[in-house]
């Protein structure tokens, strides 16, 4: 540790753009290493001030926008089967688009409740844990009845894997 210097995390921050990792990420992986080694500085374990004159990454995230209902229903109306499937879960009980890719049947726990399980991996394409959880980790959000209806149907109208998946990934036989 007595060995980082501002030059060390200059040329980790280089390595990072060099290497074509998003904003985002340089963001964070800045505000990471900041972190430990302000702690590393108040153990004593490295020299006061390593960050100092190091310039953090810029990173303005995107302002989100919310689609409106009438949005909505024109996708619902035009998309697919399972683009309707996914609009219906992620509008009806708030789920980032991984994790409603991977819908499952038997993640409906009552009649009002889902329990998200798991995700697609946006980098391989297959079911992976949660972000920021461990596998086998899972919240359960509310299940709107017209969002359990569409579940349902969709199931019936397509069926579901052996595990009780609804969706193919891109990387799935099913």
């Amino acid at each position: 540790m007595n060995t980082f210097t501002p030059r060390v995390a200059e040329s980790f921050l280089l390595g990072l753009e060099r290497e074509r990792a998003s904003a985002s990420v340089q963001s964070r992986s800045f505000q990471t290493l900041r972190a430990v080694l302000r702690a590393a500085e108040q153990q004593g374990a490295t020299a006061p001030g390593v960050m100092k004159g190091v310039t953090p990454p810029r990173y303005t995230p995107d302002r989100v926008t919310i689609p409106s209902f009438e949005e909505l229903s024109r996708v619902r109306e035009h998309g697919d089967a399972e683009v309707k499937l996914l609009v219906d879960i992620m509008s009806g009980c708030g789920l980032r688009t991984a994790e409603a890719c991977a819908v499952n049947i038997n993640n409906i726990v009552a009649d009002d409740v889902y329990r998200v399980t798991e995700q697609i991996s946006c980098k391989s394409g297959v079911r992976a844990p949660l972000k920021h959880r461990s596998k086998g980790d899972f919240r359960e959000v509310p299940l709107p009845d017209k969002t359990r209806q569409s579940i349902l149907r969709y199931a019936e109208d397509f069926g579901i894997d052996e595990d009780g998946f609804l969706l193919r990934t891109t990387r799935d036989n099913y």
